[in-house]
């Protein structure tokens, strides 16, 4: 009986160890579980963080280079408003030039008609002399007082002729002189009707560099808008890491309270199991001798290494779960910007009507026959003064604009207006929307 009694002590001693080995695996795995998730996010966020830099590295440079293309185009806005200056200087010189070759050439006229007339009455008076000379020089000689007053008739004659010869080559000069002018006047005007076309020529060219320019600059834009994008997908990814890293980490340290919970237990749990066991050990020797003690101490060993190898292949399961896109473009671009400042919330029509007033400028004698020259043309358009017209071009138009400016440019017209104000009841002329044409 006594034996039997020590025996069950031995068993009830070996399953209290053993589940008091058993009962720290779970939080182990746990533990374990909690600290491979942290270690993923964090590698996940270097990853969000390196794209994020490289996200807001390519913001920068595309904002730098679309800064450039920016003071770039204030540039050639600035240059496009001195060549219209320009143009419109050459225009006043040239005027000028017309009027001075249309004097001169009234000049020219009246010093040919006053030679003609000296040299007919030239003619005239020589003729006169050579045909009643004897008869006149002896009608001299004869009511002359004396020899005296007979030379100095005769002499007076000499000097009218002398007279009549000088005027005549004054004349001549006269009108070689006027006619030299002239001919250097035409020349000079050549000269500004050729600086005047070569100017043109680098107005257009400017004026395209200008639409691609602002071209670039939209698309600059886009890409810049789409980088902003990734780089806040970036950050709010970023944040919700942050975040869940941050719920990982109060798991794991409540995970590590527990365990260390768990361990003191276990440790109190172990020092009264040893105080029991060897009270118990106490009585059993006291009761069936030292040789039963040892056997019973060689299967708590056996035990304990059995809930080592239990531990182990809890552990090898638990890990094994884990790891489970007509007109050139600048014109184009051009027009639907001055069509957007003028007319940006009028209708189709609106639009249109502002179009043709440029083009019909175009097709006039009285303005610049470029797009880029009717536009610039100082004191014309107000938007391109104020600075809204660069403004509106580095941007792009709207689509219905850019349709308004195709649509002139390939020829259609609204009417034969060469000028538009805001309508009101002091100007005559056809009404569309909020403004007068006429």
């Amino acid at each position: 009986m006594k034996k039997l009694k020590s025996s069950f002590i031995r068993a009830a001693i070996v399953i209290c160890i053993t589940f008091e080995f058993v009962i720290p695996v779970n939080a182990t795995s746990k533990s374990s579980d909690v600290s491979s998730q942290i270690s993923d996010i964090n590698e996940q966020k270097q990853s969000t963080q390196s794209n994020l830099n490289g996200a807001k590295s390519q913001m920068n440079t595309l904002e730098s280079a679309k800064t450039k293309l920016e003071t770039y185009l204030d540039d050639l806005n600035t240059q496009l408003t001195q060549l219209s200056d320009k143009l419109d200087e050459l225009g006043n010189q040239i005027t000028t030039k017309e009027e001075e070759i249309t004097v001169t050439q009234q000049e020219l006229e009246t010093a040919k008609a006053n030679e003609a007339d000296q040299y007919a009455d030239m003619k005239k008076r020589i003729k006169f002399m050579y045909e009643n000379g004897n008869e006149e020089y002896l009608q001299l000689f004869l009511e002359s007082a004396n020899l005296s007053d007979a030379l100095n008739k005769a002499e007076y004659v000499s000097k009218i002729y002398d007279y009549d010869r000088q005027m005549l080559d004054e004349y001549k000069k006269t009108k070689d002189e006027i006619a030299e002018k002239e001919t250097l006047l035409v020349e000079e005007q050549t000269e500004l009707y050729s600086l005047q076309t070569d100017v043109e020529t680098q107005q257009q060219k400017v004026a395209d560099i200008v639409a691609s320019t602002a071209s670039k600059i939209s698309a600059y834009s886009g890409e810049i808008d789409a980088a902003e994008k990734k780089a806040k997908a970036y950050e709010a990814k970023l944040a919700e890491q942050n975040n869940t890293l941050a719920n990982l980490k109060i798991i794991q340290a409540e995970q590590k309270a527990a365990a260390k919970k768990a361990a003191d237990k276990k440790a109190a749990e172990e020092k009264a199991a040893i105080e029991k066991a060897a009270a118990a050990k106490a009585a059993a020797d006291e009761n069936t001798g030292t040789e039963t003690v040892s056997s019973s101490t060689g299967t708590t060993s056996s035990s304990s290494t059995t809930s080592t190898s239990t531990t182990s292949s809890s552990e090898s399961t638990t890990t094994t779960s884990t790891s489970s896109t007509s007109s050139s473009t600048g014109d184009v671009a051009m027009m639907a910007a001055i069509i957007q400042c003028e007319a940006g919330g009028e209708s189709t029509e609106g639009k249109l009507a502002v179009g043709t007033v440029v083009m019909n400028r175009v097709r006039s004698g009285s303005y610049p026959n470029t797009v880029v020259g009717v536009i610039y043309q100082g004191g014309q358009f107000t938007p391109v003064a104020s600075g809204r017209f660069a403004l509106v071009l580095s941007q792009g138009a709207s689509s219905s604009c850019i349709s308004a400016a195709q649509q002139v440019l390939n020829g259609y017209s609204s009417g034969s207006w060469l000028q538009f104000r805001t309508a009101n009841s002091m100007l005559s002329g056809t009404v569309i929307g909020n403004h007068v044409f006429f």
